[in-house]
């Protein structure tokens, strides 16, 4: 190859790259979309068919939150949701309406750190269980840690997708007792079930969401994503996350 079309090469390889750096300044990473028509199914071969939804907004506790409703054949339970610019996801609460329980956390629990990296740590310090209209119930506050346990790719039926595998940093994560019951972090009544102590218990794929959920010690029981449809947007730019799915860690091309 002549050293101008060498030069000419280099070039567009260093104009590439900028092209992608100024794209990271953009466009953020999405583990969790929430454009309202979002819609998940899902199977357990113990707890069978569950879908999740994008269903509207809510304010609660002053913020604007986008409304996620999940149903199983035996419940119906629903979580409010934001995001911010960088990608960092943040759950406020939820109600259950099978089970008449509503709460919100003050402040709202962090479940992601963008950018997701194995290993990674973060904690919400602080956090107290409130009524949806502000009042707070009796007890102390707690800090909620989360850790990244695992990253690669993971085949469900729904294909295979780069995944981060989340779950709180020490014990079985967040419970609560009502008197309708005891309820996880997201308001579904998990009734005698044990709770996944120390391990991944969402795995979130960046542009697509959660593609395997399991609260339970045996993974074998966990849902597994079906399929998915994301509402269409003008434009679809590329994310960190998106670039980092198409490579491994040896820099090979998946």
């Amino acid at each position: 190859m002549k050293s101008d079309s060498v030069g000419h090469v280099i070039v567009a390889i260093g104009i590439f790259l900028l092209a992608l750096v100024g794209r990271s300044v953009a466009f953020s990473y999405e583990y969790h979309p929430l454009a309202v028509g979002s819609h998940w199914e899902y199977y357990s071969t113990l707890h069978g068919a569950q879908s999740s939804s994008i269903v509207g907004e809510e304010v609660v506790l002053g913020v604007i939150t986008r409304v996620r409703r999940q149903v199983q054949p035996d419940q119906v339970w629903e979580n409010f949701w934001s995001s911010d610019s960088a990608g960092n996801l943040y759950l406020h609460g939820g109600r259950n309406f099978t089970y008449p329980v509503e709460v919100a956390y003050a402040p709202p629990i962090k479940m992601v750190a963008a950018p997701l990296l194995l290993g990674k740590v973060w904690v919400t310090p602080g956090v107290r269980f409130c009524d949806l209209d502000g009042t707070p119930w009796e007890g102390d506050s707690f800090d909620f840690a989360f850790q990244v346990y695992t990253e690669g790719r993971l085949t469900v039926p729904a294909g295979e997708f780069y995944a981060y595998g989340v779950g709180p940093d020490t014990g079985p994560g967040l419970m609560f007792t009502t008197r309708q019951g005891t309820f996880d972090m997201f308001l579904q009544w998990v009734g005698d079930s044990q709770l996944t102590a120390g391990n991944a218990t969402e795995w979130y794929a960046d542009g697509v969401g959660v593609v395997q959920q399991c609260n339970d010690t045996n993974t074998e029981y966990a849902f597994h994503l079906l399929s998915y449809w994301l509402p269409p947007v003008s434009t679809q730019p590329t994310t960190w996350g998106r670039l980092k799915a198409m490579f491994g860690r040896d820099g090979a091309t998946r």
